[in-house]
């Protein structure tokens, strides 16, 4: 597979392997970063994980370019999941300051971050115990959330932004588009001269982009209505080819959003089907209903990342009022409702 090829003028895709059991195992999964080759040097879209195998990969692919560290002038953040900015300290330590993401994400990787990743563990395994996972279960997730924390080498994007700007990097003018969902300051970039859209994880050409809910996230949060309204906010924009960071560029911007948003009504429709009118469930059991004969085989990476969307898809229920979420001795379930919205219960 070839690592970086040119998709535009002067816009190339580079390809990072992700491979970093427990967590990713397939040796052939990749993270796809952009360079911009501009008049005074090259901007960066997004990074790979802090590995040593993503690191050479990233190394080799721009000293096959020509490119240095010190003709990297600038780095955007699509997002601050690890994936995407796991080099941002090695940049840092290159002399790479211009680094920009959106606040919401700054803060909120502050938020996880600034704690140890043991810390960070413990806060998480409560918050999954609270949701209805075994105490067993949830402690064959910790060498998942420790490895997500070692392949990150972090530093704070010290250029926040807000979406509405437009980053100029001539001959490229990147507007950037606030897309929550896949995390609460995720952002798109689009350069309407070449009619390219940087989509990040915002957009797939297949499937939905996963919506996750963290410990982390204020009780009042709902990255599934976020993502929707962001998916729908991109139809009207004169897109020729989207460029995910995973899986293939694409077009058909118009039609690939309206896809994605009946699927996320088709997901959300699923989980309702599995509650219960009689019997509160939690979003444990309900991860289980869902993949029932399976899950005992699920790797732990995956066991955590389906109860995460789970958690996020009840919280969107429960906000539109179709879930009523009930507290007990520390534990939250979710039973359907068949009457007016009362809320959370304590």
């Amino acid at each position: 597979m070839t690592e970086s090829v040119e998709i535009a003028p002067g816009v190339c895709q580079l390809r990072l392997p992700m491979l970093a059991p427990p967590v990713v195992y397939e040796p052939d999964a990749t993270v796809s970063v952009y360079l911009l080759r501009g008049r005074d040097g090259a901007l960066l879209i997004d990074s790979g994980w802090n590995t040593e195998i993503c690191r050479n990969s990233l190394s080799r692919q721009l000293a096959e370019m020509g490119i240095g560290w010190g003709d990297l002038k600038q780095v955007v953040y699509t997002h601050l999941h690890s994936d995407h900015f796991g080099f941002s300290g090695m940049f840092e330590g290159y002399g790479i300051t211009r680094q920009a993401a959106h606040w919401r994400d700054v803060e909120h990787a502050h938020r996880r971050y600034d704690i140890s990743g043991e810390d960070c563990w413990q806060q998480e395994s409560l918050w999954l115990q609270s949701h209805g996972t075994p105490a067993e279960q949830a402690a064959a997730l910790r060498e998942v959330a420790l490895t997500l924390d070692r392949i990150a080498w972090p530093a704070m994007p010290e250029m926040p932004l807000e979406g509405g700007e437009i980053i100029e990097f001539p001959p490229f003018q990147l507007q950037v588009l606030w897309t929550p969902g896949h995390s609460p300051g995720h952002i798109c970039l689009y350069e309407p001269r070449l009619k390219v859209l940087f989509a990040g994880d915002h957009l797939v050409e297949r499937g939905a982009a996963p919506v996750a809910f963290f410990n982390s996230y204020d009780e009042d949060h709902d990255p599934v209505a976020h993502y929707v309204d962001s998916v729908k906010s991109l139809m009207g924009l004169d897109v020729a080819l989207v460029l995910p960071a995973h899986g293939r560029p694409f077009g058909g911007l118009p039609s690939r959003a309206r896809e994605i948003v009946s699927q996320v009504e088709r997901m959300q429709a699923m989980v309702l089907s599995v509650l219960d009118e009689q019997r509160s469930l939690t979003a444990f059991e309900v991860t289980v209903r869902i993949h029932d004969g399976d899950w005992n085989e699920t790797l732990p990476v995956m066991k955590r990342a389906h109860i995460l969307f789970a958690v996020a898809r009840l919280q969107a229920l429960r906000l539109e009022g179709r879930v009523e979420a009930i507290m007990n001795d520390g534990v939250v379930s979710f039973l359907r409702r068949s009457a007016e919205p009362k809320g959370l219960h304590q």
